[in-house]
């Protein structure tokens, strides 16, 4: 859901420092994602953690290539210190034969060094007037119609609830074009939108939480059309399935960093 992101005019520089959650970042050669969460490899690094096509541009990124903040689309420029805000440190490639499934679209990238400590919840802006709120420990017992939220770079704050979880066979067109490729993905949790559509394109990588802010799952597809209210169905990663994928843990300033 990095797809369809046009700009209009003269772009705004969309930068945040320190660095939050469910703001706008990307490889220096796509348009824009976001900014799931905060992890601690087993080096103690702290990093991003997105999607595989917002930080590794489905498999043809190169680990130490340039993440910026803002995203291309909200006027990121790789030739502009203050935008490189990190480098891909590993992702999880992704499996485009027909006959295997995925089951996760992740990457992790790395601050840069003498970069702004990250700040470790998601906040709301303006335009929403919503507070901030705290991340919790990992919920891993889902069930159909439970309430959930993120903020994303797109539609910001959202909410939704569960439609099913552990889904099977899900085709996504992750490439577009005149060669699109398509991946099947496994054991994913399908969301639909409550008060407006829960996800658009350049959302991807959002981390979707419990009401009460306990992560659940990684964003990275979704339908404009179908749900229970016909908002549209969003299809995220499992969080723990993400987090060992990696072999990185959810920062908090638990962690001393």
């Amino acid at each position: 859901m990095t797809g369809r992101i046009r700009s209009q005019g003269r772009r705004k520089v969309r930068t945040c420092r320190p660095l939050r959650m469910g703001e706008s970042v990307g490889h220096h050669r796509i348009t824009a994602g976001t900014i799931g969460c905060f992890g601690v490899d087993a080096d103690g690094r702290v990093g991003l953690i997105s999607n595989n096509h917002v930080l590794a541009m489905n498999n043809k990124a190169r680990v130490g290539d340039i993440i910026l903040q803002p995203g291309r689309a909200d006027g990121g420029d790789a030739r502009q210190a203050a935008h490189v805000v990190a480098k891909l440190g590993t992702y999880v490639p992704l499996d485009f034969d027909p006959t295997s499934f995925n089951l996760v679209d992740c990457a992790f990238a790395p601050l840069e060094d003498g970069h702004a400590r990250p700040e470790p919840f998601l906040v709301g802006d303006g335009e929403i007037g919503s507070d901030g709120w705290s991340i919790g420990d990992i919920e891993d017992v889902l069930i159909d119609g439970d309430p959930v939220k993120k903020v994303g770079r797109t539609t910001r704050f959202s909410t939704g609830v569960v439609d099913a979880i552990a889904i099977d066979n899900v085709r996504v067109q992750m490439v577009s074009g005149a060669a699109p490729r398509f991946a099947i993905f496994n054991r994913q949790i399908a969301i639909s939108g409550t008060e407006k559509t829960f996800s658009k394109g350049g959302d991807s990588g959002s981390l979707i939480c419990t009401m009460d802010g306990r992560p659940i799952a990684l964003l990275f597809a979704g339908t404009e059309t179908g749900g229970r209210n016909d908002r549209g169905i969003t299809f995220a990663n499992p969080i723990r399935a993400v987090l060992d994928a990696l072999a990185v843990d959810l920062y908090s300033p638990a962690t001393g960093v």
